[in-house]
């Protein structure tokens, strides 16, 4: 408060990210953002790639890079801070997954058909916690007419996320 008015800063100008996540080093970043408004935070995530030898291999490893906790903040301002994450990446930020159902639907909705957000919202993925999505190929031979979906294994998201984080914990 000074001399009786409060000071308003813009949402997206609390990230605060900082400038040695845009070095050469990091090949693409990826994020993903699990969305509330009241009792839970909004939680976005950043990942870097970089690239490094793993048994002779050059593999892929992902850096967790940033948590940007948002706390009761309305859905127009979490937009305004997701805008601000792709302007600050830039093309190297590849694609931000984030719930579309449930409380993440409004900010998804709107990010996805708002002219403003036009450039970024081919890469903005949304996914359904209930939802079922294919997540690796059975690796048998394909017999007779099948195609490669045939062989496709879908499991539920929570599920499959649950099992994952269970394999690094």
């Amino acid at each position: 408060v000074e001399g009786g008015s409060q000071l308003a800063l813009p949402t997206e100008s609390f990230s605060n990210l900082p400038a040695r996540h845009q070095q050469k080093s990091y090949t693409a970043f990826w994020a993903g953002m699990d969305s509330g408004f009241t009792r839970e935070p909004s939680e976005l995530l950043i990942y870097g790639a970089i690239r490094q030898k793993r048994n002779g291999e050059d593999v892929d490893v992902l850096r967790l890079l940033a948590r940007i906790h948002l706390m009761r903040i309305s859905a127009v301002d979490q937009e305004k801070v997701i805008a601000a994450v792709f302007a600050f990446y830039g093309d190297r930020l590849r694609a931000l997954s984030m719930d579309k159902s449930g409380a993440g639907l409004p900010v998804w909705q709107h990010m996805d058909k708002d002219p403003a957000h036009e450039a970024i919202s081919t890469r903005i993925k949304g996914y359904g916690f209930s939802e079922k999505r294919a997540v690796e190929f059975d690796d048998r031979p394909l017999v007779g007419r099948e195609q490669a979906t045939d062989a496709m294994i879908e499991k539920n998201i929570i599920e499959f996320a649950t099992d994952k984080l269970r394999e690094y914990v």
